[in-house]
């Protein structure tokens, strides 16, 4: 048989049926990763050929569902196997293993209907009897929670929203509280959700600033738990509540406030991307490559989102950026901001925020902020907030790919210097000098690069040392 590495020196000289039998021997002996590869490639090159041949990708697409169960990425797994059912929608091993993945993602609602949908399809299947057992057990207890749930959930919201002087500020944080702690838990979450939670916890938000800062922490904190690794619990939020509200949590000065609206973002983030799982199954990948001790042809495919995904990824990008050197954000939550930002903008491990980055104003609103100092900023700042700057920036650079994007970069840089140095007035100058110094402490080489511009060198020394 050809081995993979001799077709790839080759030029593909394998055929896509080819890399799928190479793909079914690896699997065999229990190299699942190399049996990913090839599948993956016995796809790619089926499509490229306009194959109508929906059998063949029915069953290379379970059988990767069946090499990401091995490996422990169910996720995966379930995306493959739902991919495979919609070539064939009785498959019966596509189905088993798409309910071994839902089992294993703890959906297990979903996945005792794919075992019902096995039953009736095969009922002489034994591997599915098990299964069945366990799903039907787990189901009655989730019943039964769920019910002493909603009640709960119900008592909780009353408490909260009391009219009567009954329930006094210490009740209601308390009730507050306690919703917290069953948000925790999915079954919780979709009481909550249920029973028109989230505009509940909206009307707090909404609240003056001088009302109710307790309820306004738990509120963000129950939001944060509702939309983690839940899409559509996420999108809910986004559109009942709106990015503009969420982003006004920032101004308040509390740091602990602060931290739990850039949880709350990093939570919309995850639970519309599944952006953690991603990271999670890099991070395992990675690690069974260093153990395994040999050199292996899988690369790990970077984060792929549709088009919904993309759309709320952009939108709470730009809430974001407009975020970074607005006069209506506090100095820790500008801090978080960034934080925030930095987390979220490679390519690699984050959301690829680099390359809005490029398409936006989103540079130049960077270097006003990194160009100022808490003693006489326009706006809220913290003695790190242009450390953060230098961070992000770094981040950025380092993640541009091509000299094109790099030279995109320091036209957007160039920019923003050549307006502060053309000013006539000593502050404008003064803060492109600040800025530098942060360039010159993240990126060195985009901050070498205005150093020879006209007007730099010629302020005071004092000037250049802040």
């Amino acid at each position: 048989m050809v081995q993979i590495s001799e077709a790839v020196d080759a030029g593909d000289i394998m055929d896509h049926t080819q890399y799928k039998a190479q793909g079914n021997e690896y699997f065999k002996s229990g190299n699942f990763e190399e049996a990913i590869v090839c599948y993956t490639k016995a796809l790619d090159i089926s499509a490229k050929q306009g194959s109508a041949d929906t059998s063949f990708k029915g069953v290379v697409h379970s059988n990767k569902s069946a090499c990401y169960l091995k490996t422990g990425k169910p996720q995966l797994a379930l995306q493959e196997a739902t991919k495979s059912l919609e070539y064939n929608v009785n498959d019966i091993k596509a189905l088993f293993r798409k309910c071994q993945a839902l089992e294993q993602l703890e959906k297990y609602g979903d996945a005792y209907k794919d075992a019902l949908q096995l039953i009736k399809l095969d009922p002489k299947n034994k591997a599915i009897i098990p299964i069945m057992q366990r799903l039907s057990v787990i189901n009655q207890e989730k019943h039964q929670k769920v019910n002493s749930t909603e009640s709960k959930v119900t008592s909780m919201f009353e408490l909260v929203f009391a009219e009567d002087s009954q329930s006094d500020s210490a009740t209601r944080e308390q009730a507050l509280t306690n919703l917290l702690v069953l948000s925790r838990e999915d079954a919780g979450a979709e009481k909550i959700c249920a029973a028109d939670g989230i505009s509940k916890l909206n009307s707090i938000l909404s609240l003056p600033a001088n009302q109710e800062s307790p309820l306004r922490l738990t509120a963000i904190r129950i939001l944060a738990c509702l939309t983690k690794h839940n899409r559509v619990r996420a999108i809910e939020v986004i559109n009942a509540i709106g990015l503009n509200r969420l982003v006004a949590q920032f101004r308040f000065a509390d740091r602990e406030l602060c931290n739990a609206v850039s949880g709350l973002f990093q939570s919309l983030v995850n639970g519309i991307t599944n952006l953690q799982q991603f990271k999670d199954d890099k991070a395992k990948h990675e690690t069974q490559k260093e153990r395994s001790g040999a050199p292996s042809r899988s690369r790990f495919q970077p984060l792929k989102l549709d088009d919904e995904q993309s759309a709320f990824v952009d939108e709470i990008f730009g809430s974001l950026v407009k975020a970074i050197n607005s006069n209506k954000v506090s100095a820790n939550g500008r801090d978080n901001v960034l934080e925030l930002i930095i987390r979220n903008v490679t390519s690699s491990d984050g959301l690829n925020w680099t390359r809005k980055f490029l398409e936006t104003d989103g540079a130049a609103r960077l270097m006003e902020v990194a160009g100022m100092v808490p003693e006489r900023a326009a706006i809220q700042v913290n003695t790190n907030t242009r450390m953060h700057c230098s961070v992000l920036m770094s981040k950025i650079w380092d993640d541009t790919m091509t000299d094109q994007q790099r030279d995109k970069i320091r036209a957007l840089t160039d920019e923003y210097f050549v307006e502060q140095f053309s000013d006539k007035s000593f502050d404008s100058k003064l803060d492109a000098v600040v800025a530098l110094s942060s360039l010159l402490q993240g990126p060195t080489e985009l901050g070498n690069s205005i150093l020879g511009r006209a007007g730099v060198m010629d302020m005071p020394v004092g000037a250049s040392r802040i």
